[in-house]
């Protein structure tokens, strides 16, 4: 599979949260290609900043770095295609999600999540993999 894992599941993995089982299944197996965006990161150290971990962040950063298959950047053609997405849909989807989503379209791949704003997005536009919340 590939897959892009969104702020949401890099979150519920580090903290432990629901969802992290899932998202250690898929970092474990071999035959995923895992992506991530890096306003993901961004995300994820705001969290883990709010949880006491801020010395931590760029460990954690490392390390999510070094598990995925690559790191991607929005770019103009990407926030395009946010734009697209969200215009498709109809719903408001806030940016970062919404350039998360597209940048999963981008490559064919899976979003996993735990966002109910992606959750908005029909399975026929985006393949999507919605981790438990509780």
């Amino acid at each position: 599979m590939i897959a892009l894992l969104d702020s949401s599941a890099l979150v519920a993995h580090a903290l432990r949260l629901p969802g992290a089982t899932e998202v250690q299944a898929l970092l474990e197996d071999e035959s995923n290609e895992i992506f991530l965006n890096s306003l993901s990161l961004f995300e994820l150290a705001g969290v883990l900043k709010l949880h006491g971990a801020g010395a931590t962040i760029v460990e954690y950063w490392r390390t999510y770095r070094e598990i995925a298959s690559g790191v991607l950047a929005p770019d103009a053609d990407l926030v395009q295609a946010a734009w697209e997405l969200r215009e498709k849909i109809g719903q408001r989807i806030p940016i970062t999600d919404a350039i998360i989503a597209a940048t999963a379209q981008s490559r064919g791949a899976t979003l996993v999540h735990r966002d109910r704003h992606l959750a908005m997005i029909p399975i026929s536009t985006l393949p999507q993999l919605i981790l438990p919340t509780t």
